[in-house]
């Protein structure tokens, strides 16, 4: 009886065993048709092999030729004088005297000691170019100009809309309204404003704060956009104008 029972168990094993060996087999059965539609659908080893080497030899050839591109620093070495991007009428961020020809103000100061910096004579080495607020950053993209230094405020959309970088804050500012006293002799804030026309540089930041702060406060007002808001404020065709407190404190100065 002992034996029948180890007979009887040596053929359960035998029959699991060979189960299992049944499921092994269709499992590489399944693999190797899984492999045959795959190089069927794409390619043979030899195909993929190449494609590899194809993408690497490529992404190589990118990575060199990153690593050999010509930056704005070797530009101005090249040339021997730096562009220097600014604006030409602001009393204390960059003005330039018609009469002397001489260049003044914070942002000037700024364009000279990057010369300087960089190995220049800010005397001589340095070309002003005016840059308005409608094509500084088409002047800074195309390489017309080298470094953009003016009023230009740092926003999030702008870090990562443009193919520039922002070096750093030089100027906190913030912004101001300048109001025609015999249009509203009443206002004392920007809340007095209801139903005024408000000159504002066009697709500037301060165009977009304005019509933030009206909207929060249901108040009504119509724009007035254009690159000469300040001219446009003295010329009387608008209420008010807005923008950078030191632009506006400078309106008339």
């Amino acid at each position: 009886e002992a034996n029948q029972n180890l007979v009887a168990e040596l053929e359960s094993e035998a029959i699991s065993d060979n189960e299992l060996y049944q499921k092994l087999m269709n499992d590489f059965s399944n693999q190797s048709t899984l492999i045959n539609q795959l190089q069927n659908n794409c390619c043979t080893w030899d195909d993929m092999s190449e494609e590899w080497y194809l993408g690497w030899s490529e992404g190589y050839a990118m990575g060199v030729a990153d690593a050999n591109s010509v930056s704005t620093l070797d530009i101005i070495a090249d040339r021997g004088h730096m562009k220097c991007g600014v604006k030409s009428n602001q009393y204390g961020m960059a003005y330039l005297d018609s009469i002397s020809g001489n260049w003044s103000g914070l942002d000037i100061s700024y364009c000279r000691a990057v010369a300087a910096a960089i190995g220049l004579n800010p005397d001589t080495d340095i070309e002003y170019v005016p840059a308005s607020g409608s094509d500084r950053f088409e002047k800074l993209s195309s390489g017309t100009i080298d470094v953009l230094i003016r009023t230009t405020t740092w926003t999030t959309s702008r870090d990562a809309a443009l193919n520039s970088d922002y070096a750093g804050i030089n100027f906190y500012d913030g912004q101001g309204i300048l109001v025609n006293a015999d249009n509203f002799p009443n206002a004392t804030s920007t809340l007095d404003l209801d139903g005024a026309t408000i000159c504002v540089a066009q697709g500037s930041t301060s165009a977009g704060n304005i019509a933030d702060y009206f909207y929060e406060n249901n108040m009504d007002y119509v724009a007035v956009n254009s690159w000469s808001d300040g001219d446009d404020f003295r010329n009387e065709l608008c209420d008010a104008v807005t923008g950078s407190i030191n632009s506006s404190l400078m309106l008339f100065s």
